[in-house]
C-alpha cells in the first residue's frame, strides 16, 4: 500500500495547464454564466485528481494528437473529420461529447470521468423548463 501510494503521489504531470471553456450566447443570463462557471470548475477538478491519480488527461491527449496525426499523414481523399475518429478512439472526447448532448437535451448530467470519478450537475434554467413548461 505505501508503494502504491508513492508513485501516486510522486507523479509528474506532462499536462501544467488546461483550460475548460464554454462559449455562451452574450445575452446569457448572469445565472446562467455562474452555473457554468461552476460546472467548469467541477470538471476542472475531476480532471486534475484523474491526472494525478493516473495520468488520464496525458493519455487521453496522446491519443488524441496520435488521432490527428494519423489524419494529417493521409491522402485528402481519405481523411475522415478529426472529430470522428477522435470520438472512436478517446474516452476523454466521447464523455466531453455526452456532457454536451445531455446538457442540451436534458440540461443534466451524471456519468462518470474515467469510469471512476462520478460527475453530477444540472442547469436549474433547463430543468425548470422542462419539467414546468407552463410556470417559466
Amino acid at each position: 500500500l505505501s508503494t502504491c501510494n508513492k508513485t501516486l503521489i510522486g507523479r509528474k504531470s506532462a499536462i501544467a495547464m488546461f483550460h475548460i471553456v464554454f462559449a455562451l450566447r452574450a445575452e446569457a443570463s448572469y445565472s446562467l454564466i455562474l452555473c457554468y462557471h461552476e460546472f467548469s470548475k467541477l470538471i476542472s477538478l475531476i480532471l486534475k485528481h484523474e491526472e494525478e491519480r493516473v495520468g488520464y488527461l496525458s493519455q487521453q491527449s496522446k491519443i488524441l494528437l496520435g488521432a490527428r496525426d494519423e489524419i494529417e499523414n493521409l491522402p485528402e481523399s481519405q481523411q475522415e473529420h478529426p472529430f470522428d475518429l477522435a470520438l472512436r478512439t478517446s474516452l476523454l472526447a466521447k464523455e466531453i461529447e455526452s456532457i454536451y448532448q445531455n446538457l442540451c437535451r436534458d440540461g443534466e448530467v451524471r456519468q462518470y470521468i474515467n469510469k471512476w470519478v462520478e460527475l453530477s450537475f444540472c442547469l436549474p434554467q433547463k430543468l425548470h423548463r422542462k419539467h414546468f413548461p407552463n410556470i417559466i
